[in-house]
C-alpha cells in the first residue's frame, strides 16, 4: 500500500511534490515513490532533491515521468565551488569529470577490479 512507501500521504486527490535525498544514477527511488502516489490517484509534478549527479539518464527518466527535478546541489556546482575554494586541484578535477562522464566503467578504466565478476 502506498502509505507504507510515502510519508504524509493521506489524500490521494491532493497535488504533492516528492522530496528525495539524492537523484542518483536513475532516480529510481524517487520515481518509484512518484509512481506509487500517482497509482493511488495523487498528482506529482515536481521532485525536490538535496543532490543530483546530473546524469542524462536520470534527467531523461524524470522527463519521461512528466516530473520536474529540482536539485538543491548538483555535481557540477559542487566541483565548481570546491575548485574555486582551492579544495580540488586540476588533476583531481579532471579525475572527477572523467568519473562523471561514465561512472559505471570508470573503475575499469582506472585498472580497478570489477566487483561484479
Amino acid at each position: 500500500m502506498v502509505v507504507d512507501v510515502i510519508e504524509g500521504f493521506d489524500d490521494p486527490t491532493q497535488t504533492m511534490s516528492e522530496v528525495a535525498g539524492t537523484a542518483g544514477t536513475a532516480g529510481s527511488q524517487a520515481l518509484n515513490a512518484i509512481k506509487a502516489i500517482r497509482d493511488q490517484g495523487g498528482s506529482v509534478q515536481h521532485c525536490l532533491c538535496i543532490f543530483s549527479y546530473g546524469f542524462k539518464e536520470t534527467e531523461s527518466h524524470f522527463k519521461e515521468a512528466s516530473c520536474e527535478l529540482h536539485p538543491l546541489l548538483t555535481f557540477e556546482s559542487l566541483i565548481k565551488t570546491a575548485t574555486e575554494a582551492n579544495h580540488l586541484n586540476q588533476e583531481q578535477l579532471i579525475l572527477l569529470r572523467d568519473w562523471h562522464s561514465d561512472p559505471f566503467h570508470w573503475g575499469d578504466r582506472q585498472g580497478f577490479t570489477s566487483s561484479q565478476a
